[in-house]
């Protein structure tokens, strides 16, 4: 087997048949040969239409015993789906999903507070913009217009903002790749899943990050704007903005702290597993 995928788990290129391997390693081959376990043996099963995997394992306790007899207790046999293969490190996965979990909970977090900081940088400058809104309005233009202008904008800052991010990316991933042991490509060409988590994105930070700063704009009222009489009252008070400043700095404070707990917990590890290999040398 040639050109296997990189997000391929099984590496094989070559595969022989039972015949092929009584040649090789008769002793492996042989149907009635349960004395040993070789761990680069692998058995997969197709359970039948409707059998849970529930069910054949409870039958498992027996089937050692026929055969392996007096030294059963010391095997046993377990079924793994295959969609478990990739997650589970304790049978040669490559990473656990519950990683996986917490590394998108901590970019959802980073997500929240970036939407939050611009939301607080979007309406502490409303107030500078309230000529334009109240001329714009004297002019003719409706509230809902004004909405969709601030989102607009909005749509195009977060647009630079994942173009910039891709590139920065491309730059990074060779250093992480090497940091981490791992193969990891960005094409977002050819990566439709990718193309469309992206999009997905795009629509739901503008969303979060424009709608509020866009509808206190849209709020304006254009005499008070015009004499410049538009006050902090009238894009949301000191109150709201100080909820968002602490939440933001609520989620940034938690993030430091478990990036310091896990920073220490692994150091931890590499020292003990580092004080054992010297005590048994």
């Amino acid at each position: 087997m040639r050109n296997l995928p990189e997000n391929t788990d099984r590496r094989q290129e070559i595969y022989i048949s039972n015949p092929t391997l009584e040649v090789y390693a008769k002793w492996l081959a042989a149907e009635d040969n349960w004395g040993s376990v070789y761990s680069e043996t692998h058995c997969f099963v197709l359970l039948k239409k409707g059998t849970q995997a529930a069910q054949v394992e409870k039958a498992f306790p027996e089937f050692s015993k026929k055969y392996h007899g007096e030294d059963a207790d010391a095997y046993w046999y377990h079924l793994q789906p295959i969609t478990d293969v990739h997650f589970n490190p304790d049978y040669n996965g490559y990473v656990e999903k519950r990683n996986l979990w917490a590394l998108s909970l901590i970019g959802l977090f980073l997500i929240i507070t970036a939407c939050v900081n611009f939301i607080n940088l979007a309406t502490a400058q409303a107030l500078n913009r309230s000529k334009e809104v109240g001329v714009r309005k004297v002019l003719g233009s409706r509230p809902r217009q004004l909405f969709w202008q601030f989102l607009s904008e909005t749509a195009v800052i977060t647009g630079f903002s994942i173009i910039a991010a891709y590139f920065l990316s491309q730059l990074a991933m060779p250093f992480l790749n090497d940091w981490f042991d791992t193969n990891l490509k960005i094409n977002l060409l050819q990566d439709t899943r990718l193309l469309a988590f992206l999009s997905i994105l795009l629509v739901t930070v503008v969303f979060l990050a424009g709608s509020y700063p866009g509808l206190v704009i849209a709020g304006f009222r254009p005499a008070l704007a015009l004499k410049s009489k538009i006050t902090q009252q009238h894009v949301g008070g000191f109150s709201l903005r100080r909820v968002l400043v602490i939440g933001q700095f609520a989620i940034s404070q938690a993030l430091i702290i478990g990036t310091i707990v896990i920073a220490s917990q692994m150091q931890f590890s590499k020292k003990q597993t580092w004080d054992s290999i010297k005590t048994r040398l």
